[in-house]
């Protein structure tokens, strides 16, 4: 099996982060390093309450153009007509192949150890979950 390339430079680094109050969350972060570079440095990265919540999404729009991948994050639910974007990522073909390698090699992960990850790929006529948008990232106005 072929691995992006970044994705063989990847380093991942668990973070102590303090949030409210004496509670202590570890983070898993990968850091991609660009395969010239000569000295690798720690990143701390910050997580902060707000973030640490998430966001749920059982829906994602992707578009992309020349220079940037724009993923939509939204939530489908059962009889309301109409959802909204929670988060829009924007990022580099680079950065969204590797985090296509990064999330492949989670799921491989993920099934070896609690089995296979059923999709509701054997009912075409029901479109749910994940998909790509047609339209280009500027296409609508926000």
């Amino acid at each position: 099996k072929q691995k992006n390339a970044l994705a063989d430079e990847a380093e991942v680094r668990i973070f102590p982060l303090i949030t409210t109050g004496a509670f202590q969350r570890m983070i898993a972060v990968t850091l991609f390093w660009e395969t010239s570079m000569q000295n690798q440095q720690q990143i701390n990265i910050e997580l902060g309450p707000k973030e640490a919540e998430g966001i749920y999404s059982n829906l994602a729009l992707i578009s992309h153009s020349p220079a940037e991948f724009v993923i939509d994050f939204t939530r489908l639910v059962p009889g309301v007509p109409n959802a909204r974007v929670y988060a829009r990522i924007i990022m580099t073909p680079q950065h969204a192949k590797s985090l296509l390698a990064a999330l492949q090699d989670n799921i491989e992960k993920f099934e070896k150890q609690y089995g296979e990850i059923k999709t509701l790929g054997d009912h075409p006529q029901k479109q749910f979950g994940f998909t790509a948008a047609s339209s280009s990232p500027n296409a609508s106005a926000e």
